[in-house]
């Protein structure tokens, strides 16, 4: 095996961080914002949300949040239609024209558009609704989904089949380091100035990303066509058809059985990802009384637990002996069905610390889950599967969204943990699922290795 070259980890890592900044005190802002734009509140109430927890304000909390939720969402859901449908067509662009200029033209985007918020951000009296004009830019370009798929794409054009696995969960552990640093800074840094002062950082990350992949990043395909790829090749009917063909190719015994097993066990994981995301930090400022930073300190300890479980099972069980993905995935699902239990019974802080311990394989299942796609399609149909897994589960994200903060709002004054149940049993439907692809999987074994006997009887007679 050769040396570990970085590449795109290095845009991947500030993009994200930049993400994680915002996305830290985005819930706060939207409460803020709300709470004196909207619902019109005197600022010295509304600027104690998320930072002050006496009788007040954890009463005007509860009075913002269900509003903040709705807002959230819909900032999250509107402006994706584009995207979704720039993404599917990505995969097969990218495969013919090459995943740089791509990486390029969105990281460009997303600093324009993050320029845009910034400057929106600087006039106090506006609507939150108008912190969305930002995200044109980004809808244009495809947003986060088309940088994820090619993203993705560019590390399994790079990996080799010993590699491949190390590959996708470095992915992982760029991703969660970068939520441990910008969770455990972000709030530090939002106390000592205030919410530009975070767009600002952010933008100026990905405008560094944006740089660094220009002038370090090379192309990851060997093979692209010489000519020069235009949008009206993106919206082709050539990429539509391609995607089909990739959706309906027959695969030899299981195969195809398999990939949509892990499709829709990927499908379940960013359901319940989607949606505990943004209600995990109201359910525990409602619950305990936690502020900004004890989350984002909590956020810190479990990260850590996650990147250091990652490592260790995949240098160790999965690389040295050899233990297969899906034994992974299972005891990554068993670790979320952990967390949710703790999370649900929680009753004082301890709970939700000792939930870090019980979740710290929870970050194996995703680059498991997409070893196994990879090492089950053929490398020039990565970009077309990736994409297509990127878009499906960002539609997932958005309905798991919607769904868990109208369930959240439900049970907001009577029993706000109910959303931690729909989670574990999500959960547990995904283990007898993935139980189930390893069955197949033993059989595609099985298969094999009576073939390879039937051919070598047939070379000796």
């Amino acid at each position: 095996m050769g040396k570990y070259k970085i590449t795109v980890e290095v845009p991947l890592a500030l993009c994200y961080l930049s993400f994680q900044l915002v996305g830290g005190v985005l819930m706060n802002l939207n409460m803020y914002k709300t709470c004196y734009n909207i619902l019109h509140y005197p600022e010295s109430n509304c600027s104690k949300l998320g930072r002050d927890n006496d009788a007040a304000t954890t009463n005007l909390e509860k009075i913002v949040q269900p509003y903040t939720g709705t807002l959230t969402t819909v900032s999250e859901m509107v402006p994706l239609a584009l995207p979704i449908a720039i993404s599917l067509m990505i995969g097969s662009w990218s495969d013919r024209y090459g995943r740089k200029p791509v990486l390029i033209v969105v990281l460009i985007c997303q600093t324009l558009g993050f320029t845009i918020s910034t400057v929106l951000l600087s006039f106090k009296e506006l609507s939150p609704w108008w912190l969305m004009l930002g995200t044109i830019p980004m809808v244009v370009c495809g947003g986060t989904m088309t940088f994820f798929t090619v993203i993705s794409s560019y590390l399994n054009d790079i990996s080799t089949e010993h590699t491949r696995a190390m590959r996708m969960v470095v992915y992982e552990i760029v991703i969660i380091s970068m939520k441990l640093l910008g969770g455990f800074s972000g709030s530090y840094i939002f106390y000592a100035s205030n919410y530009l002062t975070i767009y600002i950082i952010s933008t100026l990350l990905v405008a560094t990303a944006c740089a660094y992949t220009f002038f370090f990043c090379p192309e990851s395909l060997k093979n692209i066509s010489e000519t020069r790829g235009s949008i009206k090749d993106l919206f082709s009917l050539v990429n539509f058809k391609e995607l089909y063909e990739v959706a309906q190719k027959p695969r030899e015994y299981y195969r195809k059985t398999i990939i949509l097993l892990v499709v829709l066990t990927l499908v379940v994981l960013q359901f319940v990802i989607g949606g505990e995301t943004n209600i995990k930090l109201l359910y525990l400022q409602n619950k305990l009384d936690w502020r900004l930073t004890q989350i984002n300190t909590f956020g810190a300890v479990a990260n850590v637990l996650v990147i250091v479980s990652s490592i260790s099972c995949t240098y160790f069980l999965q690389k040295k002996l050899e233990t297969k993905e899906t034994i992974l995935v299972v005891l990554s699902l068993l670790s979320s069905c952990g967390v949710n239990l703790f999370y649900a019974f929680a009753t004082s802080d301890i709970y939700i610390y000792v939930s870090a311990i019980a979740g710290m394989f929870s970050g194996l299942a995703n680059p498991m889950l997409r070893t196994i796609i990879a090492k089950l399609v053929d490398p020039e149909e990565l970009g077309r599967i990736f994409s297509l897994i990127t878009v499906i589960t960002t539609i997932i994200l958005l309905v798991s969204s919607l769904s868990y903060v109208q369930l959240y709002n439900a049970t907001l004054r009577v029993h706000p943990e109910t959303y931690n149940y729909l989670s574990l049993g999500l959960n547990s439907f995904a283990i007898v699922v993935v139980i189930y692809i390893a069955v197949l999987e033993s059989r595609v074994g099985a298969a094999e290795n009576s073939n390879d006997k039937i051919e070598v009887g047939e070379e000796i007679n």
